[in-house]
């Protein structure tokens, strides 16, 4: 497989409208492009905002020394744009199942989405919390039925300098920075050399949920 599609993130959801570097995804989200790392995250602060959330994957990156190359290019993100959301659940990563609907409700950079929150689906993804290094670890273990091309024995960890996370739908909404978690995945490629992975992943909020309704729900990611 290649190393295109080295982890589950770089896979699933994909979906950049328009070209642009990972610097530039700095500057216009956080105003500034300035990030001083925390030393550690506070686990009582971040895991209430990740866990049982479903997340959708705004950005991905490659980068080799200086380069850096969005990795959207490749059709086979195309079978997973927008249908495929991940939630963090009790130490494994699941997904849910949905598709794009109309935004009619929000501003127009705004996404909806209707999910089925009836059902999780497996991933080969665990994720734990790391007390030495104060920060978020997941981990693949083996290969999903789901997600077949997902690469096995891989870690990304939480970026301590790229969390930007919101405490309801209207404080996301209002917010100057979108909220979102950044990852990081470090490999080795026998042509480029060593390789960095950054990924970068947006809560949705749930907005609508027609009454007696079992199955779907409407969510939007700002």
């Amino acid at each position: 497989m290649k190393t295109l599609i080295p982890f589950v993130w770089t896979l699933l959801f994909v979906l950049v409208y328009n070209s642009c570097s990972d610097k530039e995804v700095d500057l216009q989200e956080t105003g500034d492009g300035e990030e001083v790392p925390a030393a550690k995250l506070n686990k009582d602060d971040v895991m209430p905002l990740i866990e049982g959330y479903p997340f959708y994957v705004s950005h991905a990156f490659r980068h080799v020394g200086k380069d850096s190359v969005e990795l959207t290019a490749d059709p086979i993100y195309e079978a997973y744009r927008g249908n495929v959301f991940l939630t963090f659940v009790s130490g494994s990563v699941m997904f849910y199942g949905g598709s794009s609907i109309a935004n009619t409700e929000f501003q127009p950079s705004a996404k909806t989405f209707s999910l089925n929150t009836r059902i999780t689906l497996p991933t080969n993804l665990k994720y734990h919390w790391d007390d030495l290094d104060g920060t978020l670890v997941v981990e693949s273990s083996g290969i999903s039925s789901y997600l077949p091309v997902i690469t096995s024995d891989k870690i990304a960890r939480v970026d301590k300098a790229g969390v930007w996370l919101n405490k309801s739908m209207e404080e996301a909404k209002a917010a100057p920075v979108p909220g979102r978690i950044r990852f990081i995945y470090k490999d080795s490629d026998a042509k480029l050399g060593e390789v960095t992975y950054k990924v970068y992943l947006k809560p949705l909020w749930q907005y609508y949920k027609e009454p007696g309704q079992q199955v779907f729900a409407n969510f939007v990611v700002f």
